[in-house]
């Protein structure tokens, strides 16, 4: 006879990427084939129920969960050999949901700020579809719980002390406990991961609430279909108490919680919903159906989060309202998804069985593929290593069809002009605005210093809730104007309008009318403030961009970005970084990998870089996997490469950095241009943001060491960040030919290290190229005077001419110019920072600069106005450091194994 079933729903959401959900279907007894529809009972008589609400055994030995049963991992069929050890864990009705394991990109969700607090990683909303609120999905490792019963090869009886500590971890009091002295102990020795703050509201709001509702769900439809046991147990009852039977306190609060904490992982599961196949009319048909009740429950809070979204965008909610229902999308199609992968244990399996025995009249082949089950959930495990791209990006377009309303409004809304406010009908047209400028007004001996970063043109006033917020910063920053001793009765009068406020250079950007933008700055000078004009910038183009360049015949193939490596000998510090961390490869495995070197504290430090360029191919594979972020500069802007200068700097930092995952590209230049206002809210953002190394391939040629952005420069170096600048492309010109901010100066007094760094350019062989800028200095700093004795620039070399990088779409394009070795540096010195945990500014980051400076190479015996002090040899500053005791600890038993996951075993 057959015994009960019991249907699982489990999820699985790791951090920090994607979020992935898997779903189980487990079947404890003989297959729905093996016995006919009850013939004594109806569905709903009460003589085959104990006194408890079990279906009641008319025969046989032993219950579901006996240990005596005969068919306790027997050879019936089925899933028992797999999955029968469980039972002495995991007991009928209150049994533990086997989990699958996944991974996820980027991120929890934030709305922007206009003060440039941190990167935005909230969801955009477009008429062509709809960017999930995470970066990506990659499918998980499924693999069953650890069995109580029979563990690595050893039999336990229910009886012994393993599984009444199961048992016990499996109550209440016990899961609680758990709970308790695992946050407790992880908050003592700083382990909680910030995936932990991020997502444990996520989990109880949208995950938990999904999977009550898929279990309830597989049970209502069990009840349709004429099995009342899932109903006798409570678990249709919608008060709280008969909410509590569909969660586990070890799988659903305890091991979720834990994992979060510890690894930034989050999985477990709920209690199975128990179904008794003789309460079936049609076994195998009517278990089908039960197991796709679920996933439909899933698709239909799916629908209903995508109408919140669509409501949440009409009504102007915000954007953190959108992102909320769009994360509850995501989750529900996630599980539906998953649990419809036709293998065992997934719901999905029983579609197939149900098509095979009863459709194609094969029953003995659903026979068959139920006694494959383990060798099923390996095929499971395969697709969703080997696979999981294609799960992953099943789930992101049934996530967009869901949003798509959503999106469609929001492309409608941002499309509107915005409404003017009702007159009457015969009042006189508005003036049309007058020509205006910008320009950037350094407010000497202020009252008070400027104290925030306020920038207005970071809002975007067509998104829901934009124009409040754009009037209540510019209240915020006319009052620190006023603080400061610029009055807004002072602008007021020549028209003018604050626009952004740098508090470390105390410099306001100010909007003033073309016509009387001469007097304004006339005004502002006679009262001791420095003005400065809204100056063009530009990315330091490549040689083989501007007009009439010819290539010297010879000189086609670039230099690789493997042979690149090879000659600053950065590949020689990769093979060590290999043999600690494993190939910085994706998937799954190397995903694991990196799981258990966190949990053992021996995963690859990840020092915050910026990258501040043309945008990039957020996409393209030399990039994708390294990049945390991306931002841009101008409201409603999507950080998206016009150019491809941006996209091939940010590949280089990445080869040479290729653990890095915490690099974050800013968007300040628009078809290779800028203005210093566009830089210096780029910089700024940056550097609110964290990042302790920006690499920045361009400038201008003037080299003022006193303009706005050569100051900012200056006054984040002073801050302890490391700030990589393109020395520039006009060395055809001669001499003193730095440009800025390269030419901006910062070497602490302290340890002595260069936080400004020009980098010249040079070929294959080590020799600086023609176009490489000069020193010792700058247009401006020959001159003398107060530049005297200025220090001298540039400071380093590093290859740059004909090399080969990534290019928007998937290509990559060898080019030439300081550009190309600027990244190069950046990436240098963010490899080293890995290498040695550096994840902060301080004496550490500047020990990696000085070593770096210390192990510098010349040659061929250049000048320092060509070469600076020399050309990188990284080897040589990675073993400067080993010397100076920064030796990396050598992996762990933990990192060890890890690496045989991730399958580079040494």
């Amino acid at each position: 006879q057959a015994a009960p079933r019991a249907i699982t729903v489990s999820v699985v959401m790791p951090v920090p990427a994607a979020l992935s959900a898997a779903a189980a279907f487990k079947k404890d007894k003989a297959m729905p084939d093996e016995t006919g529809p009850r013939r004594d009972q109806g569905p709903d008589g009460t003589d085959g129920i104990d006194e408890i609400g079990n279906p009641r055994r008319r025969g046989g030995e032993g219950g579901p969960d006996d240990a005596t049963d005969p068919d306790q991992g027997g050879e019936r069929g089925g899933n028992d050999g797999l999955f029968g050890s469980l039972k002495g864990l995991a007991r009928a009705p209150t049994s533990v949901s086997r989990f699958f394991d996944g991974s996820l990109s980027r991120t929890g969700t934030q709305p922007s700020v206009p003060n440039f607090a941190a990167p935005s990683l909230r969801p955009t909303l477009a008429p062509a579809g709809l960017t999930a609120p995470t970066a990506a999905l990659t499918s998980g490792l499924s693999a069953p719980t650890a069995p109580a019963n029979r563990m690595l090869g050893a039999s336990f009886d229910s009886g012994s002390l393993l599984s009444k500590a199961g048992r016990f971890l499996n109550t209440w009091t016990g899961g609680l406990a758990l709970t308790a002295v695992g946050l407790g102990v992880a908050a003592m020795t700083g382990h909680i991961t910030p995936a932990f703050l991020t997502l444990t509201p996520l989990y109880i709001a949208f995950i938990v609430p999904s999977l009550i509702l898929h279990e309830m769900g597989h049970a209502k439809a069990a009840e349709k279909l004429g099995d009342p046991t899932a109903r006798l147990q409570g678990r249709l009852d919608w008060s709280v108490k008969g909410m509590i039977t569909h969660l586990s306190p070890l799988m659903t609060v305890a091991i979720p919680l834990l994992t979060l904490a510890f690894t930034g992982l989050l999985f477990g599961g709920a209690v199975p919903v128990n179904v008794n196949e003789r309460n079936l009319a049609h076994p195998t048909k009517d278990m089908a159906k039960i197991a796709l009740a679920g996933p439909a429950v899933n698709v239909a809070l799916a629908a209903l989060g995508g109408v919140a979204a669509a409501a949440f965008v009409a009504t102007g909610a915000g954007a953190v309202a959108v992102t909320l229902a769009t994360s509850f999308v995501f989750f529900n199609v996630m599980l539906a998804v998953f649990n419809l992968l036709p293998f065992a244990p997934l719901d999905g399996h029983h579609v197939v069985r149900h098509l095979l025995t009863d459709v194609f009249k094969a029953p003995k082949m659903a026979a068959w593929l139920d006694r494959m089950a383990p060798f099923q959930l390996s095929a499971l495990v395969a697709l969703l290593i080997y696979g999981g791209a294609y799960v992953g990006a099943m789930i992101s377009g049934l996530t967009a069809v869901f949003m798509l309303p959503a999106a469609l409004l929001s492309g409608v809304l941002a499309a509107m002009p915005l409404a003017a406010p009702a007159g009457p009908a015969n009042a006189a047209a508005p003036a049309a605005m007058p020509e205006s400028k910008l320009v950037l007004i350094q407010l000497s001996g202020a009252q008070r210093p400027l104290g925030s970063d306020i920038h207005l043109g970071l809002i975007d006033v067509r998104k829901p809730g934009g124009m409040g917020l754009f009037n209540s910063q510019q209240d915020t920053l006319g009052a620190e104007l006023e603080a400061a001793g610029l009055s807004m009765a002072s602008l007021n009068a020549y028209n003018a309008s604050p626009v952004a406020s740098y508090r470390r250079i105390n410099t306001a950007t100010v909007r003033v009318p073309v016509s009387s933008a001469d007097a304004f700055k006339a005004e502002m000078e006679s009262r001791g403030h420095k003005v400065y004009e809204n100056q063009r910038k530009s990315i330091v183009t490549p040689i083989e961009d501007r007009p009439g360049y010819v290539r010297p015949e010879g000189l086609f193939a670039g230099l690789s970005m493997k042979d690149t490596l090879k000659l600053s000998t950065a590949d020689k510090v990769h093979d060590i970084a290999r043999a600690r961390w494993g190939a910085p490869g994706k998937g799954l495995r190397n995903f694991l990998a990196r799981a258990l070197l966190r949990l053992a504290g021996d995963a690859p430090a990840q020092p915050k870089v910026a990258v501040i360029d043309t945008g990039v191919d957020i996409e393209h594979p030399l990039v994708k996997p390294g990049l945390a972020g991306h931002k841009d500069v101008q409201p409603g802007g999507d950080g998206i490469d016009d150019n491809g200068h941006g996209t091939w700097v940010t590949s280089m930092v990445l080869n040479f950095a290729p653990w890095l995952k915490s690099i974050v590209h800013y968007k300040a230049f628009k078809n290779g241009g800028a203005t210093t206002d566009d830089v210096l809210k780029a910089l700024t953002m940056a550097a609110n943001d964290g990042n302790i190394i920006m690499s920045n391939s361009w400038g201008d040629d003037g080299g003022d060491p006193d303009g706005p952005d050569s100051q900012l420069v200056a006054k984040l170096a002073a801050e302890g960040r490391i700030m990589v600048f393109a020395a520039g492309n006009n060395g055809y010109s001669g001499a003193d030919t730095v440009g800025s901010p390269a030419i901006a100066s910062y070497k602490d007094a302290a340890t002595g290290a260069i936080r400004v760094i020009a980098v010249a350019a040079t070929d294959a062989n080590k020799k600086v190229t023609s176009f490489s800028s000069k020193g010792l200095g700058s247009e401006v700093t020959k001159k003398g005077g107060k530049w005297e004795n200025y220090p001298h620039k540039p400071d380093l070399a590093e290859q740059g001419d004909n090399t080969e990088g990534a290019w928007p779409g998937g290509r990559t394009r060898s080019i030439s110019g300081t550009s190309m070795s600027t990244p190069k540096m950046a990436g240098t010195i963010a490899l080293l920072a890995q290498m040695f945990g550096v994840t902060e500014v301080g004496e550490k980051l500047d020990k990696i600069v000085l070593a770096v400076f210390a192990t510098l190479s010349n040659e061929r015996n250049q000048t320092e106005a060509a070469i600076g002090q020399g050309f990188s040899v990284v080897k040589a500053a990675y073993d400067a450091l080993v010397a100076q005791g920064l030796s990396p600890a050598a992996p762990g038993w933990v990192a060890r194994l890890a690496l045989r996951i991730s399958g580079d075993a040494r």
